[in-house]
């Protein structure tokens, strides 16, 4: 079967499917442009090629490159996302157990 038209040819319909037994080929002169809410591409067999005579641009908020997504961080572990914790003090003999020794590296001078 083979259609020539000079003028736009849409179908619109709820799905389309195309099924060859070799191979399809989709060519234009201008731009070729795939968009749907999710696109997947998947070779079952052998590789997938992507060549461009200028250059090849992945955009995305996460490129993921030979990896499977990980699990979000947690709150507590994202810089900002969580309070920062209370400062608090602690007297120097609960700090160090030894109240000379402490005052002494405090005063920079030799234990007794």
């Amino acid at each position: 079967m083979e259609i020539d038209a000079d003028t736009d040819l849409i179908a619109r319909c709820d799905r389309f499917r195309v099924e060859a037994r070799e191979s399809i080929s989709l060519v234009s002169e201008g731009i070729l442009q795939t968009q749907g809410r999710r696109v997947d591409i998947e070779a079952t067999q052998g590789s997938v090629r992507v060549r461009a005579n200028d250059h090849v641009q992945l955009l995305g908020e996460n490129v993921l490159l030979n990896c499977e997504p990980q699990p979000p961080m947690p709150a507590w572990a994202v810089p900002g996302e969580s309070p920062a914790p209370a400062m608090t003090t602690v007297a120097v003999a609960d700090a160090s157990g030894d109240v000379e020794l402490a005052a002494a590296l405090m005063l920079k001078r030799s234990p007794p």
